[in-house]
């Protein structure tokens, strides 16, 4: 009876610190200007104004993805984009793929397109 009264403790302590990023997280680190987030400049889009408007469309373009099912395919985001590329989130697991890269890449790797797309939305 003890022990399963430690493992449900346990677990609701699991439960209630999160598992990892989201979407808003991810997009708060990219765009965000607090200590420990990257404030990635996007041009025509500078200052608080810009910011959150940038991070609201990388919020919506992120949750959009995560309510449709689907594959990995070819998305890689561990790979740097060229600026050409039109990258875009199309499900679930490439969002989640999108967040664990965003997470664990520094700043100076987001600005060169690392964990694409950073800086297009459509």
């Amino acid at each position: 009876m003890r022990a399963t009264t430690l493992l449900l403790v346990f677990s609701a302590a699991l439960l209630g610190t999160g598992c990892g990023p989201d979407c808003y997280s991810s997009c708060e680190k990219i765009f965000g200007d607090a200590a420990g987030e990257c404030d990635i400049p996007i041009p025509g889009k500078e200052g608080e104004s810009g910011r959150q408007e940038m991070i609201s469309q990388c919020v919506s373009h992120c949750e959009q993805a995560m309510r449709r099912n689907g594959d990995v395919g070819d998305y890689s985001p561990n790979e740097r984009a060229s600026g050409d590329d039109d990258i875009s989130l199309e499900n679930e697991k490439q969002a989640a793929l999108w967040m664990d890269c965003v997470s664990e890449t520094s700043c100076d790797n987001l600005d060169k397109n690392y964990c694409a797309p950073v800086k297009n939305y459509p």
